[in-house]
């Protein structure tokens, strides 16, 4: 399987990532990958994002946030395709845990 991811910013064209510390949202990334064999059902894992909403092929995935238990995406095998896929997530936000009051930040 390969995969690459690229982001878009003002630029009318998709750029490769190359340094990740550089960014900050709100950023729109695609990621493209092969799927050799029939696909199954599967699961993306989204633990090291911090907010946004994810698609594949076109279908809105759905939301993902780090301050919920839900590390991972569920993805149905009618999603996928034998051949080239397509993933786009639309990273929103960085939250800054001094500005939530909530129990899941306190140290």
């Amino acid at each position: 399987m390969s995969f690459s991811i690229s982001l878009r910013n003002s630029s009318p064209s998709w750029k490769k990532v190359t340094e990740w510390n550089k960014l900050s949202p709100p950023q729109l990334f695609r990621a493209t990958f092969n799927i050799d064999i029939e696909p199954k059902d599967t699961f993306l894992h989204m633990k090291d994002w911090t907010k946004g909403v994810v698609f594949i092929n076109g279908h809105n995935l759905g939301r993902y946030w780090d301050l919920g238990p839900q590390e991972t995406l569920y993805i149905p095998s009618p999603w996928l395709q034998k051949g080239l896929n397509e993933v786009c997530i639309f990273w929103w936000l960085r939250f800054n845990c001094s500005f939530l009051d909530c129990s899941c930040c306190s140290a």
